[in-house]
Formats: C-alpha cells, sequence, structure tokens
C-alpha cells in the first residue's frame, strides 16, 4: 500500500493506483485486506494508494502511522514502512525525510543532496 502527498500522488493518479480498481497491481493478501475494509464502508475496495494532501502535509501520513503503531502495539519503528522522495524537488524534501528519520521511519531520497561542495 501506498500513500502520497504532493506530486507523486498524480503520477499515482495517471498509472490507476488511486482508485479500486488498482489492486490488481497488489498481492493477494494487501487485496483481501483493501476489498474487507471498502466492503465493511459500503465500498468495492479501497485503492491501493492514498493520497493524503500536498506535499507539506505529511504529518497526516504521520498521523496514520503512528495510530496503526498503536493499534498494533508496536513502535513505529517496528512497522514495515519506509518514505521515499524519488526525485525531490526542493530542499523541503529533505526536512520531511528528517522528521520521518526522527519517528524512526526508514527514508529513501533520490538525488544526493546539494550539500557536498563544490568541485
Amino acid at each position: 500500500m501506498i500513500v502520497a502527498t504532493g506530486c507523486s500522488a498524480h503520477s499515482l493518479g495517471k498509472a490507476g493506483l488511486l482508485s479500486p480498481e488498482g489492486i490488481e497491481y497488489c498481492g493477494p493478501k494487501l487485496a483481501n485486506v483493501l476489498k474487507a475494509i471498502g466492503e465493511a464502508n459500503g465500498l468495492t475496495s479501497l485503492p491501493p494508494a492514498w493520497h493524503m494532501g500536498s506535499c507539506v502535509d505529511n504529518s497526516r501520513i504521520d498521523d496514520l502511522i503512528v495510530a496503526l503503531a498503536t493499534r498494533v502495539g508496536v513502535g513505529v519503528r517496528d512497522l514495515p514502512v519506509a518514505g521515499s522522495s524519488p526525485e525531490p524537488q526542493s530542499p523541503k524534501a529533505l526536512s520531511i525525510g528528517t522528521f520521518f528519520i526522527a519517528q524512526g521511519v526508514d527514508v529513501h531520497i533520490g538525488l544526493n543532496a546539494p550539500i557536498s561542495g563544490s568541485p
């Protein structure tokens, strides 16, 4: 399952992952979970990707993973979650990544930060 903010959600939408039909790309266990939660709420399924707002709305994702960790009785760092910014467009990606690292979430930044200096 993917939870996204900002520009990445546009690509996920174009790929059909923001609609219930996107579960065709899921493994059987995730598809069953998404179907069960969707049906319990009067839907055919939940989509495999969820759009949670603009790129600076990442605190919503944090609220979600903290609630999940609390629900299953583990720390955030024990959840099988990771953050990724494969093509960061601004320095705020680094600050958002740092926030999630502080929460115990593994983070991937796709490009080297422009902090290494000049030749």
